[in-house]
């Protein structure tokens, strides 16, 4: 039987994590309840204490499809964590995501079939020697923001809107035989416009005075260059061609939502107040939350997770 306490802490750690998972503000919760800010804050003092139960428990010996790993920065530093596609499996903190810090990560681990990531050199660096046999699939959706870094959301010019376009159809992409044309497509996009990628122009240095010679559409070249890299390293549909082997089909590999929250790109652990209450955040995040597949077709009841189920090796 539950007493009176035991029902308040309830309701006050649920709304704990709904405000570490989601974008629900301590001003938005103090008004829901009829409190102040300070109050709100000072109600949830005692769950940033909670004990941050080992992830790694229970996984011991188990080999996944797929693993997706990713890092969250805080204040504190930053936590890269392990998951498939809806569970944590293993976290360690640090203070920046390199070769090393993985390695303490996924030593821990099983080696997969599949490691998603999203680009980071230190995450790549550590899976060739940690887990030499599995395959690496780099995350589409950061795959879609190199590109709208360099084009914005709204190229001016054709080139930009067609490579922009290119880009999004990645996360669409379901078959070997849509893999191959989106490939044809990206080579023929350099068969139209690769000599007005070369153009240059002319430009004085106003430092040194000197002339030189600069792209004129760098931007378009970089955005090109970084799908053409992913695409001929054999980064992009790794999924697709390792599919024969696994479990139920894969929905597209999109970032881990342990570090990136449903709503804009607000992370848990930005409202933590120290290190060890930033672990807590992002725990409580990478459990609560499935990893986020941006075609809802991959979301529908009964379709397969693409992860297989704790499997023994």
């Amino acid at each position: 039987m539950k007493h009176r306490g035991d029902i308040t802490s309830t309701a006050v750690f649920a709304q704990f994590i709904e405000h570490c998972t989601t974008a629900t503000s301590l001003e938005v919760l103090a008004k829901r309840n009829g409190v102040s800010h300070a109050t709100m804050k000072r109600r949830f003092k005692w769950c940033w204490l909670v004990d941050v139960p080992d992830p790694t428990v229970g996984h011991d010996k188990r080999v996944y499809d797929q693993v997706f790993l990713d890092g969250s920065y805080t204040a504190g530093g930053c936590l890269i964590i392990a998951a498939t596609i809806d569970h944590v499996i293993a976290w360690h903190r640090c203070r920046h995501e390199t070769t090393h810090d993985y390695q303490r990560l996924l030593e821990r681990i099983e080696a997969p079939l599949i490691a998603v990531i999203d680009g980071s050199q230190g995450a790549f660096s550590a899976i060739k020697k940690c887990w030499p046999t599995t395959r690496i699939q780099r995350c589409l959706v950061h795959a879609q923001r190199v590109v709208r870094r360099y084009t914005t959301s709204r190229p001016r010019t054709d080139a930009g809107r067609t490579i922009y376009q290119l880009a999004l159809k990645l996360t669409r992409i379901t078959t070997l035989d849509e893999a191959a044309q989106w490939g044809a497509q990206l080579h023929e996009f350099f068969t139209i416009y690769q000599a007005w990628m070369n153009e240059k122009t002319t430009v004085k240095d106003p430092k040194t005075g000197a002339w030189t010679h600069m792209w004129t559409h760098h931007n378009v070249r970089k955005a090109y260059n970084s799908l053409n890299h992913l695409w001929r390293s054999n980064l992009l549909f790794v999924y697709l061609k390792q599919s024969l082997t696994l479990t139920g089909s894969n929905p597209p590999p999109t970032a881990l939502k342990a570090a990136s929250t449903p709503n804009s790109n607000y992370s848990p652990a930005h409202t933590a107040e120290d290190p060890e209450s930033a672990n807590a955040a992002c725990w409580i995040g990478g459990s609560t939350y499935k990893q986020n597949c941006l075609t809802t077709q991959y979301e529908s009841p009964g379709s397969p997770t693409g992860a297989r189920t704790n499997s023994p090796k």
